[in-house]
């Protein structure tokens, strides 16, 4: 075995660098049109033993030579750059298999980037014979929040294909700079064992096998992180919500939450309490949660759960899990992470939506699929995955990884009917009923159209505009209201981009509510 270190020889090498520090010229490796291709070419014979000798020894990377394919006839060579395994369960999924999951580093062995990039990452396709759930989860959970991009990629290695892979952007400074006026805050990572976000106390050293301070190691301060950690777990509802809505984005937590449950991604902070971000933006001066792995989207990981009925609200274990549980028992943050729900379900996670992208994502790989030797699921689950069920063995025993559209309308239909029950229940006279008293026309021209239905005449109605941290941002009252459906109009133009919620009350007689996005 060679040892490698950070001491290797380096060879001199044609490097193409075709952007500038003023452009950003990351989305050409993200076009996802085609699908990208990379060669590697190892300096000795036994690379694959090395790649794995390494990975247990700390996950050390290993130099290659690369080269990207841009067309037939250009491409980019690197002469040097580390390559190493990565990944958990991806990785032991294909232990008897060459197709495991990479990560690049392109600036290990000397001061160069990749079309601005330090570092890729190459998924495997592991417990998904579709290969699309990634990328799908990906272009959806971008409408929503800050989110790493993905793409599809073959890797070959000394000239024999390795695979078709699904690249995904690195969450480091590069993607802060991108996507956050200021790169410079405290980023930490969840565990491979999972991340709680429950309170330990002020030491830093009670935290460190749960979190990984990604930046500004060398000042190793960890107050910020505590001090949400600490504010979450305060058992005072009604004062820890403010005081959490000072250093957290509650807006994006409930859209994490939401997107966590539509699509049962649950080897996440919402089950395994793995794979997520954390990141202390300067400018706010608040946290924001950015999601990670998504390849055991769609169910594909059940946590125990039922992945297509599992209750949204009902969760087993929030105990353990302060994040959710603030959200879920706090009656705005409620309704705001509903209504994100079903926002996500009517549009860009309906089941016609899913389908859609299947069927592009489809047309663009097969070919890719069919050529790969070494995928880790049969071409014939590869089809039927894209519809419906499919069967594998995982560790010995078998599991049933849901189709992406079965899942996606089963999934999506049981959720509405949840919706049906939580959202918009109008109590009259202590009693509840079904009906849908508030319905939300369209927000558009500053103002906000809706209508209302009253059992019966009231002398007073009052209408509030509710914010995501709880304060009522508008109230409009009317008076001597008959029994029937009312239209109203109310000014929206003083509301910032997010979710609202709508809460009508009529004295002692009832009271409803139901949420709407401002765009």
């Amino acid at each position: 075995m060679i040892n490698l270190g950070k001491y290797c020889i380096l060879l001199a090498g044609f490097i193409c660098s075709i952007y500038a520090a003023d452009i950003d010229s990351s989305s050409i490796i993200f076009n996802d049109t085609k699908v990208h291709a990379y060669e590697l070419n190892f300096y000795y014979s036994d690379w694959q033993d090395s790649l794995v000798y390494y990975k247990n020894l700390d996950e050390q990377y290993i130099p290659a030579r690369l080269v990207y394919r841009i067309s037939s006839t250009d491409s980019i060579v690197l002469d040097s750059i580390g390559v190493r395994y990565k990944g958990n369960s991806s990785y032991t999924f294909a232990a008897k298999s060459v197709k495991k999951p990479f990560k690049f580093s392109f600036d290990e062995y000397k001061d160069q980037t990749f079309y601005g990039f330090k570092k890729l990452n190459f998924s495997n396709g592991a417990k998904d014979p579709s290969l699309m759930r990634e990328k799908i989860s990906y272009d959806i959970i971008q409408k929503y929040m800050k989110a790493p991009r993905a793409a599809f990629a073959t890797i070959s290695i000394e000239g024999k294909l390795i695979g078709l892979y699904t690249q995904v952007e690195q969450v480091d400074k590069n993607f802060l700079k991108r996507n956050f006026q200021d790169k410079d805050g405290n980023l930490y990572k969840s565990s491979d064992d999972g991340a709680t976000l429950l309170y330990k106390g002020s030491e830093a050293a009670k935290y460190s096998a749960e979190y990984e301070l990604k930046t500004n190691e060398k000042t190793d301060d960890w107050k910020d992180l505590i001090n949400l950690i600490e504010k979450l777990n305060d058992t005072a509802d009604g004062k820890s919500t403010k005081a959490i809505s000072d250093c957290l984005k509650l807006d994006n937590i409930c859209r994490y939450l939401a997107f966590n449950m539509v699509f049962s991604n649950f080897d996440s902070y919402t089950g395994s309490g793995r794979n997520f971000y954390l990141y202390n933006d300067p400018t706010s001066k608040k946290f924001v949660l950015i999601p990670w792995d998504l390849n055991l989207a769609f169910g594909a990981f059940a946590n125990t759960w039922n992945v297509v009925t599992m209750d949204v609200v009902s969760i087993s274990n929030l105990a353990q899990r302060p994040l959710n549980k603030r959200v879920v028992e706090n009656d705005s943050l409620r309704q705001v992470y509903l209504g994100y729900i079903r926002n996500m379900i009517e549009t860009w996670a309906s089941t016609d939506t899913i389908a859609k992208l299947a069927e592009k994502y489809k047309l663009l790989i097969d070919e890719y699929v069919q050529q790969d030797s070494n995928k880790l699921h049969t071409y014939n689950d590869f089809l039927k995955n894209i519809d419906s069920d499919v069967s594998v063995v995982d560790n010995m025993s078998r599991v049933t990884i849901p189709g992406l559209k079965s899942f996606s309308k089963n999934r999506n239909a049981n959720l509405l009917t949840q919706l049906d029950q939580k959202i918009a229940v109008i109590f009259f006279k202590g009693k509840n009923t079904s009906a849908l008293p508030v319905s939300i026309v369209k927000t558009s021209n500053n103002s906000l159209y809706f209508s209302y239905s009253l059992p019966q005449q009231v002398s007073d109605v009052k209408m509030d505009i509710i914010d995501i941290n709880g304060r009522v941002i508008k109230t409009v009252r009317e008076e001597n209201i008959a029994a029937g459906i009312h239209d109203c109009i109310i000014s929206s133009k003083d509301l910032r981009s997010g979710l609202y919620l709508l809460k009508i009350t009529g004295g002692k007689h009832f009271k409803t509510a139901t949420s709407f996005m401002v765009f």
